[in-house]
């Protein structure tokens, strides 16, 4: 006797059904028929596990939301890629945002964690500078002594809030000059 497959339709439904007793696939159920939807090269899969991992992946922890955003570095996904970037972001600590920044090739976090720790009033502390390591310290150092040197001088000739706006601009040249090579490597499908 041969057996008839249910219709793709009665398939997305039982994906997606939360009357049954199944519960409904978590984000990294998705994730991983992401990875074989690309692989298997089963497009319409994938354009459903893409919708879903963007429906679920704010309910994911920041360890999480580290393995999406590698899958989807690896599978080349700016949908993901995007939203997860923007969900991290206001979680992320200066130094955070510079190892993340460098290991996943995130530019923005690259240029905000410099300027964050060249900007901070207490300086970078013992720990930071062990995470960072040695070079990335130093440069953050030199870049730290010139924005003093800088905004010691407009603080002479302007009210601190007259001058607060333009110490941005002294900040962003020197990460974009300092940081030239980091933040060319980090960018991303640029």
């Amino acid at each position: 006797m041969i057996r008839q497959l249910p219709s793709k339709r009665t398939k997305r439904r039982k994906l997606r059904s939360n009357s049954s007793s199944e519960e409904p696939m978590s984000w990294n159920e998705w994730a991983s028929a992401l990875e074989l939807s690309c692989m298997w090269q089963m497009t319409k899969v994938r354009e459903m596990a893409v919708q879903e991992i963007l429906q679920l992946h704010e309910q994911a922890g920041t360890e999480c939301q580290k393995v999406l955003l590698k899958l989807s570095n690896k599978l080349g996904i700016r949908e993901i890629r995007d939203a997860v970037i923007q969900t991290l972001s206001g979680a992320l600590g200066p130094v955070e945002r510079i190892l993340l920044g460098t290991e996943f090739q995130v530019d923005l976090w690259l240029r905000e964690g410099y300027k964050q720790l060249v900007m901070m009033k207490d300086g970078i502390s013992v720990e930071d500078e062990e995470r960072l390591g040695w070079k990335t310290t130093s440069k953050l150092f030199r870049m730290r002594d010139a924005y003093l040197l800088q905004t010691q001088y407009f603080r002479g000739y302007h009210s601190y809030s007259q001058a607060g706006g333009m110490f941005d601009y002294i900040v962003t040249p020197l990460v974009l000059e300092t940081f030239a090579e980091e933040l060319e490597a980090a960018g991303w499908g640029g």
